[in-house]
């Protein structure tokens, strides 16, 4: 199997140990299970994994340590995962992902450094963390993501600024910057965004 699709199916409870000897799956969607609390310790044996949608399941509140064996990943959906407090230092070994959203999750409350490895990042979503403590010092990781062509930081109500270093983002196309509420001024570097 190359698909699995089992997104809207509330009433799962977990997602089995045995999905894992799916060795050739690509795509794995289980948005909106808000009642899955954990995923197996060993998905990481998902060595073709590329696409998976973890989107709405706010039971999870931390990833497995094998999660970073995922290494074909290329788009990550972990939006409004309110449950996950923090992200692993593992999920810095996917080099080849591409897309990545951790829109609401409302109780992470640090970016691990380890994201500035994530070169090949061409979209990221981090609006609506509402508990992310240090905003601005947190994001300066950004300018290391030269291929980013996507970025939001919507409704961040502590963001107050953007480092300078943002400039360096060449690629950047489209930023949000809405419902930022204290956020007083832009950097001048990003007059060489366009």
């Amino acid at each position: 199997m190359v698909h699995l699709d089992m997104s809207g199916c509330s009433g799962i409870t977990t997602v089995p140990e045995c999905i894992t000897e799916l060795s050739k799956l690509q795509y794995l969607n289980i948005n909106g299970s808000s009642e899955i609390t954990e995923l197996p310790i060993s998905i990481g044996k998902l060595g073709c994994l590329k696409y998976l949608c973890l989107s709405g399941c706010s039971g999870i509140s931390k990833l497995p340590e094998s999660f970073g064996d995922l290494k074909c990943m290329v788009h990550l959906d972990m939006s409004h995962c309110s449950g996950l407090t923090e992200l692993p230092v593992s999920l810095g070994n996917l080099t080849h992902l591409q897309h990545l959203n951790l829109s609401g999750c409302s109780s992470v409350e640090a970016l691990p450094q380890i994201l500035c490895g994530l070169t090949q990042l061409q979209y990221l979503n981090l609006s609506s963390l509402a508990r992310l403590v240090r905003l601005p010092d947190s994001i300066d990781f950004i300018a290391t993501l030269t291929n980013l062509e996507h970025l939001d930081l919507s409704w961040n109500f502590d963001l107050e600024c953007l480092p300078e270093s943002i400039g360096n983002l060449k690629r950047l196309h489209t930023m949000y910057l809405s419902h930022c509420f204290m956020l007083r001024s832009l950097p001048e570097s990003i007059v060489n965004l366009g």
